[in-house]
């Protein structure tokens, strides 16, 4: 089958080395894998608004200006007229590219207030496949704190992304439920959480070896958290509910891999609570190098979480066979069963810590969920199996 895999989204590369990007590069390798012709036709990497910090400039400075004189909502909508216009461009691209490639299947990876690919397969009836991975409204409300002229807009490009296509794929149930809402009782949207490429999970042993050596790790109990470090992971949570078991047990460490804004904060809170010498700020870690972490740890933990997502997290740490503490969400609770693949908290220092001393404290209890959990995905939730469930 020819498959024209569609992402509208202004900034997202297919290069990029995060979650979504990721993301992008397994489905369409996993298509492939499966014997299928797939095509890529990712706006960001073709005509992509810039996103990454740039050096200071007049031009920069006058934006900033206009910032702070121009009222929020306003300049927030100006940003999302940009965002539409943009849209235009790329929809005359992607029926160039569908003209020319031909496709089956064109699979889209759905976008706020990006109509493109509707709107052209639709033109061109073409068999339409979308991928949805956030409430767009929430999500954008949460991160911009401002209200936009374009709201009803909004409303009505969610209402579309969910009727439109033939068929709507989610990372989560509780996503769909929110999806539902738009389609007045039709039953067309499929649920198919995020995963992992077990092949990429192999540790490098020197680099663990030298790991070990640099950060003296011997005969330790290691804690460990990966990931970008934002306020909304809850990181300060985690060091907090290691004050106990840091009392409790002497020859464990906390390990916190990956860097953010508010590593110092955390650094600061460290010394605060005495904790310097018993926790480990590696910082950024590339992607290759991050299974050789995940397999120093004895236990692997996530904190916090959004209420809809899919934590790619979890994935890593049962591909590496890890015992997880993970949080007490509808997403997970679509993938692990508590107590048997994970020990699942509310986000409070007492839960955590009374997981991570439950956990340093029974070895077996340790092995048992590590191994149910290190069975489902590589059963279950590979890219593979995932890019099955999609195209049957």
């Amino acid at each position: 089958m020819k498959i024209l895999y569609y992402s509208a989204h202004p900034t997202l590369s297919l290069h990029a080395q995060t979650g979504p990007g990721t993301h992008m590069r397994e489905i369409i390798n996993a298509m492939r894998e499966l014997g299928h012709e797939v095509h890529p036709v990712v706006m960001a990497d073709r005509i992509g608004i810039a996103s990454s910090p740039t050096l200071p400039s007049r031009k920069n400075r006058l934006k900033t200006v206009l910032k702070k004189a121009v009222p929020s909502i306003i300049w927030r909508s100006l940003k999302e007229f940009r965002l539409m216009q943009f849209d235009k461009k790329a929809k005359a691209i992607l029926t160039y590219e569908i003209d020319t490639f031909k496709p089956d299947l064109v699979y889209e990876r759905a976008a706020y207030l990006q109509l493109s690919g509707l709107q052209a397969a639709k033109e061109k009836k073409c068999l339409h496949y979308m991928e949805i991975n956030a409430p767009f409204m929430d999500e954008v409300r949460k991160f911009e704190k401002v209200p936009t002229l374009w709201k009803y807009k909004a409303r009505a490009s969610e209402y579309m992304q969910a009727n439109y296509p033939d068929k709507v794929y989610v990372v989560s149930s509780v996503l769909k439920e929110y999806y539902m809402q738009y389609l007045n009782g039709k039953d067309k949207i499929r649920v198919v959480p995020n995963c992992v490429n077990m092949r990429k999970a192999v540790p490098n042993p020197a680099l663990k070896a030298s790991l070990i050596e640099t950060y003296k790790l011997e005969g330790k109990i290691i804690i460990g958290f990966v990931g970008s470090i934002f306020p909304y992971h809850g990181v300060d949570l985690l060091i907090k509910a290691f004050t106990s078991t840091a009392r409790e047990k002497p020859n464990a460490v906390l390990m916190i891999v990956g860097d953010g804004e508010i590593i110092p904060e955390l650094k600061a809170l460290s010394r605060e609570l005495d904790l310097e010498d018993r926790i480990i700020f590696t910082g950024s870690v590339s992607n290759e190098d991050v299974f050789s972490y995940i397999d120093l740890m004895d236990i692997a933990v996530m904190v916090k979480s959004n209420w809809y997502g899919s934590p790619v997290k979890i994935f890593e740490y049962g591909a590496m066979n890890k015992p997880i503490i993970a949080p007490l969400t509808a997403p997970v609770l679509d993938v692990m069963e508590k107590d048997v693949d994970a020990i699942l908290t509310t986000p409070d220092e007492h839960s955590i810590a009374k997981a991570m001393n439950s956990l340093v404290s029974d070895k077996r209890l340790r092995t048992l969920i590590a191994r149910a959990f290190h069975r489902k995905v590589s059963e279950q939730y590979t890219w593979k199996h995932a890019a099955q469930m999609i195209l049957s």
